[in-house]
């Protein structure tokens, strides 16, 4: 929980002191560099606290249930 406070304190102050109009470079390029990165944090921190990322199987389908019908998919084989 500490960390999404530092994430939304870093956002918002990010964002405040993002002056697109000022002739410096320090509030023109840094301070919304700074804001994307807490976005991004952010975000990324609400896809671990959620768990989406335990759904997705390797077989490219949520719980590996991917157009699969259940069936048998081969023949007897018994030769």
């Amino acid at each position: 929980m500490k960390s999404f406070i530092i994430i939304i304190i870093g956002l918002v102050a990010s964002w405040h002191f993002t002056d697109l109009a000022k002739a410096g470079s320090f509030y023109n390029l840094f301070m919304p560099f700074m804001a994307f990165v807490f976005l991004v944090s952010l975000a990324i921190w609400l896809v671990t606290k959620m768990g989406l990322g335990s759904h997705i199987s390797n077989s490219g389908g949520i719980d590996g249930n991917f157009g699969d019908s259940g069936g048998d998919a081969g023949g007897g084989g018994d030769c």
